[in-house]
């Protein structure tokens, strides 16, 4: 299964929380349509697809799937804590006008 949709070093969602160097540099906020941090949810489908968009790939899927292969699974052990998504509300919020 290939990365075609991961999204690397998305800046500053991924950035600002410091996601990505525990990530393999795949910012789970963006690609996640859930902006799950610590994990994928429970409802992965077969194939490594999203559980809300079928046809997207999981982004935890990739960043496993690279982490492994890069020999870094452990950084992955780090639990992330609740954000303040409010950072992220006003951003997006800014660009939209």
């Amino acid at each position: 299964m290939g990365e075609s949709n991961a999204v690397t070093y998305q800046y500053p969602l991924c950035v600002h929380d410091h996601l990505c160097e525990y990530t393999g540099g795949i910012c789970p906020i963006v690609g996640c349509p859930k902006e799950l941090v610590n994990g994928p949810c429970g409802g992965v489908r077969d194939g490594g697809k999203c559980e809300v968009i079928a046809d997207l790939d999981c982004v935890w899927v990739n960043i496993y799937n690279k982490m492994e292969r890069e020999g870094t699974l452990d950084k992955m052990r780090v639990i992330q804590e609740a954000r303040n998504t409010s950072f992220y509300t006003d951003l997006l919020k800014s660009q939209e006008g």
